[in-house]
This record gives C-alpha cells, structure tokens and sequence, in this order.
C-alpha cells in the first residue's frame, strides 16, 4: 500500500510534496512514474524526478499535434523512440536547470548572511569607538574647578593680610608671604602629581583598551609606547635594563611607580575619599569602585 504522500504526489504533481519525502518514498514515486533514478541523494533524487516529469510532459506536448488520428503502430514506435531521445535530453537539462537554480539561491544566502554579518560587526565598532571618545572626554575633564577657585581666593586673602598689617610688622608680613607663597607652590606640586598621576593611569587604561581593540601583538606594546613616555616616566623607563624594557607589565610598573602609585597609595586614596561639591553620590560611588580596583 502506497504511503499518503506518495499517493498525493501521484494524484496532484505538487513538487513541494517531494521535500517532505524521505529517499523510500522516492523510490516508490520513481517506480510507479518508470523512472530509474541514478543518485543515491535525497536532494538530486527530486531532482531527477522533478526534471524527468517535465521532459515527459514537454514531449507529449510536442507529439500530439503531430501525431495522425489514423496512425500506425510502426509510426508509434518511431515516435516513441524520437520521444525518448528527446525526453533524455530535456531531462539533462532540466536538471542542470535545477542544480543552477539551488545553487544561486544557496550563493544568494550566504551574501545576505555575510552582509549581515559586516553590518554588526561594523555596529559594534562604532559602539567602542563612542565609549572611548566619551572615555576620553572624561579623561580631560577631571580637574574640578573649584579647586581653582580655592587657590585664588587664599590668594586675594594673602594679598589682603599683607595690606593690612601695621610697618612694623613688614618683617612677620613677609615672612607670613614667603610661607604662603610655599604653600601655594606645594599645593601647586601636589596638583600637578594627581594631574600626572592621572594621565599615567589614564594613559595606559585607554593605551590598553586600544591596543586589545586593534588587537596588536601583546609583545609589541612596550615598544609602541616607549616614545610617548616623558619627564619622570622616560626617566624610570631608561633605568630599566634592556630585558625589562621589552615587557610591558615592567614598564607599566615602573613608570607607575616612578609616580608612587603604589598598592599603599591606592589604599589611602580609598580612605579619604569623599563626596565633593557638585558630585553625585552615584559618580562618588564609581570613583571609589575605580580606586578599590587599582
């Protein structure tokens, strides 16, 4: 007994009911066409089976305006056999047809998907390249402007108590402005290390990050940033020997502490951290999150 989809195929030619046939059920549409399949493969058995009801149906076409009513049987054999070779040949080319067919659609979904695929990995290009420049936007923002203001304003008070202060007291004035002038370039020093301190440490953040991005030999990186490297840095980088100066880790390290960004340092960074006017709690939180993880 014929199988449903066999028997369906039989009664209604839908080719779609041959992709859901296994290479049994072929078989038993082949035999009942008369159709001796050559491959073994599922895909090229519908096919041939495809191609070969198309040659016949094109034959019958061509014989029947040509064929008498009053034929003979010998007139029949002849043109059964012209049929044949003719039905052969639209085989051949129905399947070569076919094969043509399966192949630029299989050509034509590997474009789209390889397109598809370029226009993520370009989307997420340009997500990195936008957190780097916000990244790098933050990096120069860092000094707050209030700590400008507070130096100005001990400035106006410096030069305030000078003004006010009897002759007598010129010598105590004096001495009192030589201090404050000290203070002040202390304080200047230590600004300018926490500025340096920071462009060290941002330096190699978004040194890294580039580099993992560009994806850049990993030995090469110590090379790469050894001519960026100036002042105190360029100072602890030529100290190293000759092997050191080819690992970046020693490197790094090295010039981080010719900074004295050392582990002690970070600690007592996390001690006094604080809130400061105009900040966040949230962005607080992020920089003491930054400063426990150096």
């Amino acid at each position: 007994m014929e199988d449903d989809k066999v028997a369906k195929f039989i009664d209604t030619r839908d080719e779609q009911v041959l992709e859901d046939c296994t290479k049994a059920q072929l078989q038993l549409i082949a035999d009942h066409f008369g159709i001796k399949l050559k491959s073994s493969k599922v895909g090229e058995r519908r096919l041939e089976i495809v191609a070969q009801l198309r040659a016949r149906d094109e034959a019958l076409r061509e014989e029947r305006p040509q064929t008498p009513a009053s034929a003979g049987e010998n007139l029949s054999i002849g043109g059964s056999s012209r049929g044949s070779s003719g039905s052969r040949r639209s085989v051949k080319l129905e399947i070569m047809k076919l094969q043509l067919e399966a192949q630029l659609k299989r050509e034509e979904q590997e474009r789209e998907a390889q397109l598809r695929r370029e226009e993520a990995q370009l989307k997420r290009e340009e997500a990195q390249l936008k957190r780097e420049e916000r990244e790098a936007e933050a990096l120069l923002r860092w000094e707050e402007p209030e700590h400008e203001a507070q130096l100005k304003h001990e400035e106006r008070e410096a030069e305030a108590l000078l003004r006010w202060e009897e002759p007598e007291h010129e010598a105590q004035l004096k001495h009192e402005e030589r201090e404050t002038e000290a203070q002040l370039k202390r304080e200047e020093r230590e600004a300018q290390l926490k500025r340096e301190d920071h462009k060290a440490e941002g330096f190699f953040d978004h040194f890294e990050r580039v580099a993992t991005l560009k994806k850049w030999p990993r030995a090469e990186w110590a090379e790469l940033i050894q001519g960026r490297l100036t002042g105190e840095a360029r100072e602890a980088y030529n100290m190293l020997d000759v092997k050191e100066c080819t690992n970046y880790e020693a490197v790094k390290r090295a010039v981080l502490l010719s900074f004295k960004l050392t582990p002690e340092c970070y600690r007592k960074r996390i001690r006094e951290c604080a809130r400061s006017p105009g900040k966040s709690y949230a962005e607080t939180a992020r920089d003491m999150e930054r400063k426990f993880l150096k």
